[in-house]
């Protein structure tokens, strides 16, 4: 049984899940509060669910003024960043779900 330092074991819970994925080595997504989505592998997490991956693309949608001057046609433009390594806070976390390859 692993000890988080304060008697928090992770044999229970959302921390067999998380353990579980670094294992296998999958592919996760992460959704945080700032509306970005990270496609990656985790690698280290503790118990505040700070995360580092590696071989990350960051997601996220901004809008963007396609019309002329007069006009004010706005389209949304998905965007894309590759970091190596990153690390997310915990407190920005909403969602990790595990992508399931076929």
């Amino acid at each position: 049984m692993t000890d988080l330092g304060n008697g928090e074991a992770t044999q229970i819970g959302p921390y067999v899940f998380i353990k579980s994925i670094i294992k296998s080595n999958s592919k996760i997504i992460i959704e945080t509060t700032n509306n970005r989505k990270y496609h990656g592998y985790l690698r280290i997490f503790d118990r505040y669910c700070n995360l580092i991956i590696e071989d990350v693309t960051e997601m996220w949608i901004e809008k963007k003024n396609t019309g002329s001057d007069n006009s004010t046609s706005l389209s949304l433009v998905s965007l894309e960043k590759y970091y190596p390594r990153l690390f997310i806070r915990g407190d920005s976390v909403i969602l990790i779900s595990k992508i399931i390859q076929k």
